[in-house]
């Protein structure tokens, strides 16, 4: 395993998500231009205001990482900017959160909300950006990403196993596998896999090392809606099995009813809503009035139907945890 910067692994050719760095400015070859005084942006000549957070050279990061020995998060006081930009700059603000060990909690957020640079900056993936803050995690964390990110030229078992070292990590390889449903697949090409298939090899990666923290970045959202409902029903058993703790980051509010236990809408880099799923925890039925009204909540808290009043109740919000 190769050892990250910032104290976390990652094995060796998955790639670092996308980030935010990929809009600072560059060439036309794509090549990162030099650091200067910004062009002028007015007819008159005058330059334009810099940000109040200064943009990050060679990712300015400041804050404070240690390592949880329980399985928690916490994190406090978290701030990440990128650069230039309208106002100060900053995708997350002063924002704090904590995930007890083995807790599911879903992240609900409009577009450019922060939900993915928290999730970033959980994983110790986010180096070109500005920040403060302390940030807790535990030893081992895995993450998912929207696509399935298989090495095309490594058949099945040797991206699970990717970067796994020891005389029984094929074993282990073997076993996830079949955890997700593809006992038999180990020696298949990515290629000759379908999506939701491509996806289960992707969550037996990250299971494979038994990650206390398993952060997922919209995993199901290239899936058809079929092939999604079987994914969330897979989800919900492997982590009832391995019991780590579960930053899921999505789109789909009934998604996020469905799974977790604890559905957190961040607004603006800040934290708007933090409620708990005081559901039963079987199947979770979008009839049932709870599932309505929780829905009606966090709706209302996205800005997506103006301000609800629930016709059921729900467990009082909690700002932080």
């Amino acid at each position: 395993m190769a050892t990250h910067a910032r104290g976390l692994t990652r094995a060796p050719g998955i790639p670092a998500p996308p980030d935010a760095s990929e809009h600072a400015p560059a060439h036309a070859d794509g090549t990162p231009a030099p650091a200067g005084p910004a062009a002028p942006a007015h007819a008159d000549g005058r330059t334009p205001e810099r940000s109040a957070v200064p943009p990050p050279a060679h990712g300015a990061l400041a804050d404070e990482r240690t390592t949880t020995t329980d399985g928690s998060v916490v994190v406090r006081h978290l701030d990440r900017a990128y650069g230039l930009a309208e106002g100060d700059g900053r995708v997350l603000r002063d924002l704090d959160l904590t995930i007890a060990p083995g807790e599911f909690v879903a992240i609900l957020g409009r577009s450019g909300s922060g939900k993915s640079t928290l999730l970033r900056a959980l994983a110790g993936l986010d180096h070109d950006v500005h920040g403060t803050g302390t940030v807790a995690v535990p030893e081992r964390v895995s993450v998912v990403f929207q696509d399935s990110r298989l090495l095309p030229w490594a058949r099945v078992l040797d991206n699970v196993t990717l970067g796994l070292r020891g005389p029984q990590a094929r074993a282990l390889g073997r076993e996830r596998l079949a955890e997700v449903g593809l006992a038999g697949r180990e020696r298949a090409w990515p290629t000759e896999l379908s999506g939701g298939e491509q996806q289960r090899v992707s969550l037996a990666r990250s299971l494979v090392r038994e990650p206390q923290l398993l952060l997922a970045d919209e995993p199901f959202g290239a899936l058809d809606a079929l092939t999604r409902l079987r994914m969330h029903g897979l989800l919900r058993d492997l982590c009832a099995r391995h019991r780590p703790a579960v930053l899921l980051v999505t789109h789909d509010v009934d998604e996020a009813i469905v799974l977790a236990e604890r559905v957190v809408v961040l607004d603006e880099g800040r934290i708007a809503l933090d409620v708990p799923v005081a559901l039963d925890d079987g199947p979770r039925d979008p009839a049932d009035p709870r599932f309505a009204a929780l829905r009606a909540l966090l709706l209302g808290a996205l800005g997506a139907l103006g301000t609800l009043t629930p016709t059921h109740p729900v467990a009082d919000p909690r700002s932080t945890r």
